[in-house]
This record gives structure tokens, sequence and C-alpha cells, in this order.
């Protein structure tokens, strides 16, 4: 391979289950760590699309790991032993800092480091000025199946919605949509009774590690067969805390 593989995230447990894994696939990737986003640049991107009410009413369920600390923690370590995977953010990589994927440097960045593809794990959405300034193929780890599943908590709506079969990752190439890209790879995955909310990301990231690595291999390749899965399209949010507490009590999906 001529070139090098860029790792693009806002950091975080679950896509760092993805990278450590990368690292071993690929060891002279470049990590470029974008500054999250905000609570209030969230929250206000969020209203202006679904409105303040129902805004609003996830907040509690988007707080939920904070109140389960250790719950949530001895699960995590648990994901980590079953599948062999490290939720410790990486070490020894080379690593570029930026302000924002939408900052104006993203693009020269990669010319710079003669990046030959890039991947995608938990950053936030790319503006049209972005996308056109990387030249190479973009793609990006989503748990959850598509086009069922845009959004976010995939592996949560699909249990929910009484789907299990629905219940894993997808590979994508991106384009200016929320997760509607061609798709390189689905990964059907398996949750375990004690996984909830919190952790349905992390044991889908866990299952799908093995997979983002192929997927590259096979763009880079021109193997890859990019398709359309078939499906009902609709993008997904935080459940509300009444809907959350009501699932959980009379589905036993939590």
């Amino acid at each position: 391979m001529s070139g090098r593989i860029a790792i693009i995230t806002a950091g975080g447990a679950a896509p760092a289950i993805i990278i450590n894994r990368l690292t071993d696939d690929f060891p002279d990737l470049l990590l470029v760590n974008e500054q999250p986003e905000t609570k209030s640049m969230f929250l206000k991107r969020r209203a202006r699309r679904i409105g303040w009410y129902q805004t609003l009413a996830q907040l509690p369920t988007q707080f939920l790991s904070k109140f389960a600390k250790s719950a949530v923690t001895r699960r995590y370590a648990a994901i980590e032993r079953k599948f062999g995977v490290s939720m410790e953010p990486p070490r020894d990589v080379n690593t570029i800092a930026i302000s924002s994927v939408n900052d104006g440097a993203l693009g020269q960045i990669l010319k710079n480091n003669d990046v030959v593809l890039v991947f995608v794990v938990g950053a936030r959405m790319f503006t049209k000025a972005t996308l056109s300034s990387m030249q190479v193929p973009i793609l990006n780890f989503h748990a959850g199946f598509t086009p069922d599943y845009r959004g976010v908590n995939g592996g949560y709506w699909a249990l929910v919605e009484g789907r299990p079969e629905r219940f894993g990752g997808t590979i994508h190439h991106i384009d200016q949509g929320v997760d509607t890209g061609d798709v390189i790879a689905q990964v059907p995955c398996v949750a375990a009774p004690n996984d909830n909310l919190m952790t349905y990301q992390h044991t889908i990231s866990a299952q799908c590690a093995q997979a983002c690595g192929k997927a590259i291999r096979q763009v880079l390749a021109g193997t890859a067969e990019p398709f359309q899965p078939a499906g009902n399209s609709k993008q997904h949010y935080h459940p509300t805390i009444q809907f959350y507490v009501w699932t959980g009590l009379t589905r036993k999906v939590w």
C-alpha cells in the first residue's frame, strides 16, 4: 500500500475499540483528533431538526452512564475481556489535533501526510466544503444497521422494535446524508443480557472491529462491492426518558 490511512475521531471508549484494532492492522496510520462538540452546540443542532421539547426530553437518557458508572464500567471490562479489545485511548500513534473536521484544515492535513483513505469513527457531520476538500475514499463506522437505524443508538432501536437480527454495525462510504452512503459491509451482532443503552454501541464496536480493517483493505484493493441495503430509511435519536423507562418495563429493553 502506498500512502497512509487516517482515522478521524472525537474520542470516546467505543471509538477507541475500533481505533486500537486498526492500529494493529495499519501501524503507520494517522490519528486526527477533533475537539468534541460542546453540549450547547449539540443541543442547538438537534433542536433545529426535531424541536426543543423533544431535544430536552432526551437529555436524561444522554446522561444515564453518569448515574450508573460502576455498573457500566464492569460491563465495559467484560466486553474487553470477551472480545480481546481495548477501550483505552490509543497510544504511540502519530496524532494531529484539530478544532473541528470542518475548520478548513483537514484537506491539507491529509495531503501533507500522504493519506490515501480516511476512516471515521465518532466524529461530527462533515460539511459539503469539507467533503469536497478530501480527495480520497471516506469510510465511516456506524453502530447500527442502515438504512433502518441511521443516527444514534441503532442497536437500542433495533431491539426496541423487536428486530435483533438488525442489531449490528455498518461500514459505509460517507456522503452528505446521515449514514446514507453506499455500504461496504454490515455485521450482525449479539447483545448480552446485561447490555443496555450505555453499552450497546461498545458491544457492537467490539464485534465489528475486525471487519473495519477488512473493509479498508477491500476499498484500497478495489475489490469492495458497495451497495445500498434495502429497508425503511429512518434517522433515530436518543429516546426520551419517558419512553426509555416505559420500554424497559414493558419490553425489557434498557
